[in-house]
């Protein structure tokens, strides 16, 4: 067998079809250096709608001398990223800005970059982990190419090739983003029917879907002078304020897109408060004496929304009182006023969301839940000036998984014509209804994990949000036993297409006593198995794969999920106390029959003592694996040759084969075999068809864990402590 480089790290031995994502915005960089509106930034819906069409941010082009050099332009959410792609000292220099352009600083010095002539590589983009260039210009062997880098700039290599015969000309295309899971390229420079068309494909260039968006050049005039085109990602908020800081912290950090906040009446805000409805810490805002407690987000665009957006938030109130606020971005209370305001209605008992456009059109909805004061709830407000309007109260539950969004939902058609409109510098607060913090109308209670989405969730991502916390990113399917009970032959997908496991040989569904949020499992008891009804889908994309697992014991050889058969597959396995990630790819050219792709690392016992998370992560540009315990990355490996799909045609399986034999994914002429059946409970696994940053993979571990999560200790502590000392500690 060809020796396979693997590189280890030890952290845990020494310590331990529904509705799609949509991305959450385009953005549009004008890059005509001499014309009217060089660095402006202007955000539209992702239908295109020219309606949408916002101004977000304005970098001024002194600072990078002429905006026309810089037609390289990316986000991963957090960040602008702008690339260098003329000549002189800096060319191919990435540089980064806030979401309002302010704060330039450089990522990737021209010095380090790897490519010699980024004129012809003026499509760029970034999935948040990685950097992606496309050859726009098609003179030479690699117009269509796409290229990418890790985030330094290093490690450049091909990851697809647009044949430009597809486009006939590549260099009319030099629009290019990605959301983490597909690419999109834009028409720049074609005649008016192919002008602001957005086509998508995947990461390895196949599958092209003409037209999926298609901006109208008329908002622009002109879309050749708006080369700079990004995309928000749709798994994860673009303003998220978890609200952990310790006591004393001035700065309430934005977690999602860095637009860090400010405490308003600081006297009247307490830090850190831990009960039993919070996800980690939460604030308390105690308005009296005249003032009230509450927080400035600023005037962001990503915290003030004007349609397709989710806001979603947890509270507990102490009193409840008319018109108390929970988000104050309105300017006034007549009818010609602007912006968006949710609070407790005129009963004082009910959440309302009001939006108005300044125009004298507005709509106002309000819940059916009757609030009482003591008590947590999950609440969110969605809204499509095409669709709906959606407001959404749940109780905080023992087992929140059960909920049912739609029974806690009302929505009316939404009526304003071009959505929400806010005048000019109109600031963004929470808990208080203006910036001197007066006690008129300030909520008094907790508030946390409060998030803004740039698109409209599901009900079925609505609950994932509820059930796990917006810090978790949103998986493409989704499976945990949240509705265990009765006896079933299925274990129904929470999110995804409706792909169900089909339970035999004694597998069932069943309620636990659990420290994590995990409180039903599949439960194995040495025999039975999960078998996938239909091959999951996605086998030709990057994947990462999550498992929240409980053995029985570390005794034995026993498959925790595989995919795919020998020679062509992948598979997580327990061989006594250590943790194996094994694929193979036989049918890839390259690979021999005497080769696979193996890393693995020991289990402390410590881990025994409830639920743990395990993920696999199988980059395949990279020709690399990657296997993370309770958040920390425990081992990677390099393929000996190119990974172009992780699985065959056998379809998948929990806790045991979905066969016999050398059935087993990523087995290598049936040296798996002695591996049987799993013998304990499986608690949700989660498919992404993207390859899962460390952050993200640590803040899903985090989500699941019953007690605070200063970002100051890191999850192996925090593991420690949460299975260890307070373990059985029950979340409600």
């Amino acid at each position: 067998m060809m020796a396979v480089r693997v590189l280890f790290t030890f952290a845990v031995l020494a310590v331990c079809l529904a509705v799609p994502l949509q991305a959450a915005g385009l953005y549009f960089l004008n890059t005509n250096g001499s014309g009217t509106y060089p660095g402006q930034i202007d955000r539209l819906n992702v239908d295109g709608d020219p309606g949408s069409r916002t101004t977000v941010a304005d970098v001024d082009p002194s600072p990078f001398s002429s905006m026309g050099a810089w037609r390289g332009f990316a986000t991963d959410g957090r960040y602008f990223y702008y690339v260098n792609t003329s000549s002189g000292s800096t060319e191919g220099q990435i540089e980064r800005t806030n979401l309002d352009g302010s704060n330039r600083a450089v990522v990737v010095p021209a010095a380090a970059s790897q490519f010699s002539n980024h004129s012809d590589w003026q499509g760029f983009a970034t999935d948040g982990r990685h950097f992606y260039y496309l050859n726009t210009e098609n003179s030479g062997a690699g117009g269509g190419q796409i290229d990418r880098t890790n985030m330094d700039g290093s490690n450049r290599l091909t990851v697809a090739d647009i044949a430009p015969s597809i486009y006939n000309s590549i260099a009319s295309w030099k629009g290019f983003a990605t959301d983490g899971r597909s690419f999109y390229v834009l028409n720049t420079e074609g005649t008016p029917d192919y002008a602001g068309r957005i086509d998508r494909l995947d990461m390895n260039s196949a599958n092209r879907v003409v037209g999926v968006y298609d901006v109208d050049p008329d908002p622009f005039g002109n879309i050749d002078s708006w080369r700079g085109f990004a995309m928000g990602p749709a798994y994860k908020p673009q303003a998220h304020y978890r609200l952990d800081e310790a006591p004393g912290a001035s700065v309430v950090a934005d977690s999602a897109g860095g637009n860090d906040a400010s405490l308003l009446h600081p006297a009247r805000v307490s830090q850190g408060v831990v009960s039993s409805g919070t996800f980690g810490s939460a604030y308390d805002l105690q308005p009296a004496g005249g003032q009230g407690g509450g927080i400035d987000l600023g005037t962001s665009h990503t915290v003030r929304p004007t349609d397709d957006f989710t806001l979603s938030f947890r509270f507990q109130a102490d009193t409840l009182n008319q018109f108390d606020r929970f988000v104050e971005a309105m300017n006034g209370t007549v009818a010609t006023s602007r912006g968006l305001r949710i609070d407790m209605g005129s009963s004082g008992k009910k959440i309302r969301a009001l939006l108005r456009d300044g125009s004298g059109s507005s709509e106002t909805l309000e819940c059916n839940e009757t609030l009482q004061a003591g008590q947590w709830y999950f609440a969110s407000v969605r809204y499509d000036k095409d669709g709906q309007l959606q407001v959404t109260v749940a109780p905080d539950t023992a087992s929140p998984g059960g909920t049912v969004i739609a029974d806690h939902t009302l929505s009316q058609a939404a009526a304003l014509t071009n959505g929400i409109a806010y005048a000019a510098n109109q600031r963004v607060l929470l808990g208080v209804e203006s910036s001197s913090a007066a006690a008129a109308n300030a909520f008094d209670g907790r508030l946390d994990d409060v998030a803004f989405y740039g698109s409209v969730l599901s009900d079925d991502q609505l609950k994932f949000v509820r059930r796990f916390g917006a810090q978790t990113s949103l998986p493409d399917e989704a499976w945990d036993a949240a509705d265990a009970g009765a006896a079933s032959t299925k274990w129904a997908s929470n999110l995804g297409g409706g792909e169900d496991w089909n339970l035999s040989g004694g597998a069932v569904l069943v309620a636990n006593d659990s420290s994590t949020r995990l409180d039903n499992a599949l439960r194995l008891a040495g025999t039975g198995k999960a078998q996938a009804a239909s091959l999951l889908p996605g086998r030709n994309e990057n994947l990462t794969v999550e498992l929240w697992v409980r053995p029985t014991d570390l005794l034995g050889q026993e498959i925790l999920m595989e995919a795919g058969g020998d020679g062509n597959g992948f598979s997580l396995l327990l061989d006594d106390n250590r943790l194996r990630f094994r694929l193979d790819q036989d049918a890839a050219s390259g690979w021999s029959s005497a080769e696979n792709l193996e890393v693995s690392t020991l289990l402390a016992p410590y881990l025994m003592q409830d639920f743990f998370q395990v993920v696999g992560v199988i980059d395949l540009p990279g020709d690399a694996v990657e296997l993370y315990v309770n958040g920390e990355l425990v081992a990677m490996g390099l393929a000996p040759a190119d990974l172009t799909a992780w699985a065959g045609g056998n379809n998948d399986c929990l806790g045991s084969s979905n066969g016999t034999g050398n059935n087993i994914g990523g087995s290598d002429g049936g040296d798996l075999n002695a591996y049987g059946v799993f013998e304990g409970d499986i608690g949700a696994v989660r498919m992404y068809h993207r390859i899962l940053s460390a952050t993200e993979i640590r803040d899903s571990f985090r989500a699941n864990m019953p007690v605070p999560e200063p970002l100051t200790l890191s999850a192996l502590a925090l593991a420690s402590a949460a299975l260890g000392g307070y373990a059985r500690r029950r979340r409600r």
